[in-house]
C-alpha cells in the first residue's frame, strides 16, 4: 500500500484559508491557471468584463440587494443615452453603465458579489479592489 500524496497549499477564495490538495491536483490546478492566463491582456479584460456583466445581472435578480441600488444601476445608462448627443451616446452609455454597476456591486456587499461571481478568483480579487467593496460595510437588510 502506497503512502498518500503530500498535501500542498493552493490558494482558495479571497480572504479564506488556503485549501489543502494532493500534489498531483496542485500541478493540474497550476496548469489550468496558466492556460487561463494565456489569452493575453485583451482576452483577459474581455473575460473580466463578461464576468462583471453576469454578476451584475445576478445581483439585479437577487432580492437581498437594495432596490435603490438596482434602480440606480438600471437607470444610469438610459439617462446617459438620453442626455448624450450624437457620437457621445455609446461612450457615455458605457461609462454610465460602469458607474451603475459599481454602485450596485458596492451596495450588494462582498458576500453577495462572491455568491454571484462566475469568473476566476483572480478576477474577483481585481473587481473587489477596483470597485472598493469592503465586506465590513455590508447592509444587514
Amino acid at each position: 500500500m502506497s503512502a498518500p500524496a503530500p498535501l500542498v497549499g493552493v490558494p482558495g477564495p479571497p480572504r479564506a484559508r488556503p485549501r489543502q490538495v494532493a500534489a498531483g491536483q496542485a500541478a493540474r490546478l497550476a496548469q489550468m491557471r496558466a492556460a487561463e492566463r494565456g489569452g493575453g491582456l485583451v482576452g483577459g479584460l474581455a473575460s473580466l468584463a463578461k464576468d462583471v456583466v453576469w454578476t451584475t445581472l445576478g445581483l439585479l435578480a437577487d432580492p437581498r440587494v437594495p432596490r435603490r441600488a438596482k434602480a440606480v444601476a438600471g437607470s444610469a445608462p438610459v439617462l446617459a443615452g438620453l442626455l448624450a448627443r450624437g457620437a457621445w451616446r455609446i461612450p457615455g452609455g458605457l461609462v454610465a453603465a460602469a458607474a451603475g454597476a459599481r454602485h450596485l456591486l458596492r451596495a450588494a456587499g462582498y458576500r453577495r458579489v462572491y455568491e454571484q461571481w462566475r469568473g476566476t478568483e483572480e478576477g474577483l480579487t481585481i473587481v473587489v479592489g477596483v470597485v472598493g467593496i469592503d465586506d465590513e460595510e455590508e447592509d444587514p437588510r
